[in-house]
């Protein structure tokens, strides 16, 4: 077995990180479950990979600090950190290449770089899925919304085709789906609006039979992508402006579909 250059130490004991993500929390359904009662159920995820460890807040209500910073966006964390969680005190050892101290690099944790939080071993190895698959709707759509909040605040933008973008896609379908709520089909669009994305012709076409499976789209969403990409429509492909067509004939075949506009 390959040895983790990731190691976190809460007061006596050491803890090896692997790779991957590592949910804490409450919950014993968190990979480091803390008896803290300021923990929030799924409180915050460590998220490491080959060449960097990060962690996120996962909408908690007594929040994650790092060095004593509250943080609102992931941050990358370097040997020396510490993690706050609650009444609960972590600091982070990295060996190898990674140990690099976080004092000597002057960043400031506003502006530190996008962790990628998705999964690094496919579908089945998401805890987002797995919550999903339980019927946990409530703990999956915690998870799912800080995702996307996450993925907002990239900077620069990610494109629709990077393995984070696409993670955050197909789990809001994979959330529609499963609450047959079509309010993860209207926030889909903004999604899509919001990062100037163009939905990709598998995505729409699995977007398209969910609206008729639920028989609504769940607000503006579907209009305000429409009416974005029609104003920027002269750079698409026939096959992009197909698409389109189609789903503006779909969104107006049924008066069903537009309760919340």
């Amino acid at each position: 077995m390959t040895t983790s250059r990731y190691r976190l130490k809460i007061g006596p004991q050491e803890i090896v990180l692997y790779m991957g993500e590592t949910l804490v929390g409450r919950s014993e359904e968190c990979n480091l479950c803390l008896d803290d009662e300021r923990l929030s159920r799924i409180h915050a995820k460590l998220i490491a990979t080959d060449s960097q460890i990060g962690v996120v807040d996962m909408g908690s209500r007594n929040g994650t600090y790092v060095n004593d910073t509250r943080i609102r966006n992931p941050v990358q964390l370097y040997d020396g950190d510490q993690i706050r969680v609650g009444q609960t005190v972590m600091t982070v050892h990295v060996s190898g290449r990674a140990a690099r101290s976080s004092r000597s690099t002057g960043r400031t944790l506003g502006g530190a770089t996008l962790v990628d939080m998705s999964p690094t071993e496919g579908e089945e190895s998401d805890v987002l899925y797995r919550v999903l698959k339980l019927g946990r709707l409530e703990e999956a759509e915690k998870l799912l919304k800080a995702r996307v909040a996450n993925l907002v605040r990239a900077d620069p933008p990610l494109s629709v085709d990077h393995v984070l973008s696409q993670n955050v896609q197909n789990s809001m379908v994979a959330m529609a789906d499963k609450s047959m709520d079509a309010r993860w089909i209207h926030r889909l669009f903004k999604l899509h609006v919001t990062c100037g994305w163009l939905m990709t012709e598998e995505l729409q076409k699995r977007v398209e039979q969910l609206i008729r499976a639920i028989g609504r789209s769940g607000g503006d969403g579907v209009g305000s992508y429409l009416s974005h990409w029609a104003t920027r429509g002269q750079g698409l492909s026939d096959t992009q402006k197909s698409n389109l067509a189609r789903l503006k004939e779909l969104a107006s075949r049924d008066s069903k579909l537009w309760p919340d506009s």
